[in-house]
C-alpha cells in the first residue's frame, strides 16, 4: 500500500471574503499591553519580591531533593507575579516543580480581572515547573477562618506547604480571630492545619499598620499581651527605651504613637503565632528571619506597611507523662519563660530597627535601577507594556 503525499496547495483553503470582495485573513490581532500600574508594581515591592521573598523561600528549600515539590497558598494576585518569580528565581533554575492554591474573587467572575487572571493562569499551566492541580480559587482568603467553608477543606485536601504568604493591602487586624471572615482567624487557621509540618516553612505577612484600620477586637489583646510582657522581661523594657518608644499604660490604639503601635502590634502577633505553635503536645521554632516597611502615600509619609518574614521549624514533640513523670516535671521550668522573653526582645528589636525601603531605594539609584529593571521584566511576562512601566515608575516614588 503506498502513501501518497499531499501539499496545501492541492487543497486549499477558501479565503473568507467581506461583502465587497476583499480577502480576509485568519489572523487574531495581538493583545494590547497593558499599562495601568498600581502600587504593588512599584520597585520596593520588586525588592521584598527579590531579596526577601526569594532568599526566605531558597532558605527553606534548602538540602530538600528537588523532586519535593514547592507548595504555596497565598494571594498572588490577577497577574500572579508572586507565583512567576518563585518560578524564575527557585523552581526554574533546579527543575524543582512548583503547586499552588490562590486565593481572589476575581477568579471566574467573568469580569476583566477575571479574564486577565485567566489568561494567567493559562500561562502558567503552559510551564513545566508548574505542578497541576494548581489555581486561584474564587474565593476570599478571609473564608478559611471558618472549618465549614470550601476554602478551609481545600487548604486541608492541599497538605502541608512550604509559603504562605498573607500579602495583604489592607490589614491583617480587621478582626479578632474568633470573628467571621477575619484575617487573623484566617492565620490561626492555617498554623493549626501547618503544626504538623516536619519541613521547615515559612510564613510571608505584609499588612498596613495604621490605626485607622485596626479594629479594636484585634489590636486591643495584643496590646495589652505586649505590654503584660514589659514587667516580666528587663530585656523588653530595656529594648523599648533603646528604641525611644513610649509604651502607654492603655490598650486602645487611639493612644498610642505611630511607632509604638507599629513595632508593639507586630511583635505582640509574634507571640500570638509562637503561642498557638507551642501551647500544645507540638512545638516548633518560630523566627523572625527579616522586616522591612515603607508607607502606602495615604498617611502624609507616615510608615504604616511592613513586609515579615517568619520561618518556622517544628521541634521533636514533647509528650507530657502524667503516670511516670512527677508534677514538677509535667509543668516544666522557667527557662521556657525565659526563653518566649528573649525571643520577644529579638522581635521588637529587629522590627524597630526595620529598613525603610522607601528611603533605601531613595537613596541608592543603582539598586533603585536593578529593582526597575527586574519589575519590567516580570511584569512584560504578564504582558504589560515595558515601556509605559518606565515612563511610570521614572515618575513616581519607590
Amino acid at each position: 500500500m503506498s502513501s501518497i503525499e499531499t501539499t496545501q496547495d492541492e487543497f486549499p483553503l477558501p479565503l473568507e471574503v467581506d461583502y465587497e470582495g476583499t480577502a480576509l485573513t485568519y489572523e487574531h490581532p495581538d493583545r494590547p499591553a497593558r499599562n495601568t500600574f498600581l502600587a504593588w508594581h512599584r520597585p520596593r515591592k520588586q525588592y521584598v519580591r527579590q531579596k526577601q521573598w526569594t532568599n526566605a523561600v531558597l532558605d527553606v528549600m534548602s538540602g530538600r531533593n528537588v523532586d519535593e515539590r514547592l507548595k504555596y497558598v497565598g494571594l498572588p494576585g490577577i497577574d500572579l507575579l508572586d507565583i512567576r518569580q518563585l518560578l524564575r528565581t527557585v523552581c526554574e533554575p533546579t527543575s524543582r516543580k512548583l503547586q499552588y492554591i490562590g486565593f481572589d474573587l476575581a477568579a471566574g467572575s467573568g469580569s476583566g480581572d477575571g479574564t486577565e487572571l485567566n489568561i494567567s493562569q493559562s500561562e502558567l499551566d503552559a510551564r513545566p515547573s508548574v505542578y497541576q492541580p494548581s489555581g486561584v480559587r474564587p474565593d476570599d482568603l478571609r473564608y478559611l477562618s471558618k472549618r465549614t467553608t470550601s476554602a478551609w477543606h481545600a487548604v486541608k485536601s492541599f497538605g502541608h506547604v512550604d509559603v504562605v504568604n498573607f500579602d495583604l493591602t489592607t490589614t491583617l487586624f480587621d478582626g479578632g480571630p474568633d470573628e467571621p471572615d477575619s484575617y487573623l482567624g484566617a492565620l490561626k487557621e492555617v498554623v493549626a492545619l501547618q503544626a504538623g509540618n516536619p519541613n521547615p516553612w515559612v510564613l510571608l505577612v505584609t499588612t498596613r499598620v495604621d490605626r485607622q484600620d485596626m479594629r479594636d477586637s484585634a489590636i486591643r489583646p495584643l496590646l495589652e499581651r505586649f505590654r503584660g510582657s514589659i514587667d516580666s522581661c528587663p530585656d523588653l523594657a530595656e529594648a523599648i527605651g533603646l528604641a525611644g518608644l513610649t509604651v502607654p499604660d492603655e490598650e486602645s490604639a487611639e493612644a498610642w504613637g505611630d511607632d509604638a503601635l507599629r513595632v508593639s502590634s507586630l511583635t505582640a502577633t509574634l507571640q500570638w503565632i509562637r503561642g498557638l505553635l507551642n501551647n500544645g503536645s507540638l512545638s516548633a521554632k518560630v523566627r523572625l528571619t527579616s522586616c522591612f516597611v515603607y508607607t502606602s502615600f495615604e498617611t502624609a509619609g507616615v510608615v504604616d506597611i511592613a513586609s515579615l518574614v517568619i520561618r518556622v521549624d517544628r521541634k521533636p514533640t514533647n509528650l507530657v507523662d502524667s503516670v511516670f513523670s512527677g508534677p514538677d516535671l509535667v509543668q516544666g521550668d522557667s527557662g521556657q519563660d525565659l526563653g518566649a522573653c528573649s525571643a520577644t526582645t529579638a522581635d521588637f528589636t529587629r522590627i524597630a530597627k526595620a529598613v525603610d525601603l522607601d528611603l533605601l531605594l531613595e537613596g541608592d539609584s543603582g539598586l533603585r535601577t536593578e529593582m526597575q529593571d527586574l519589575s519590567a521584566d516580570l511584569l512584560a511576562e504578564a504582558r504589560y507594556s515595558k515601556h509605559d512601566y518606565r515612563v511610570w515608575v521614572n515618575s513616581s516614588r519607590s
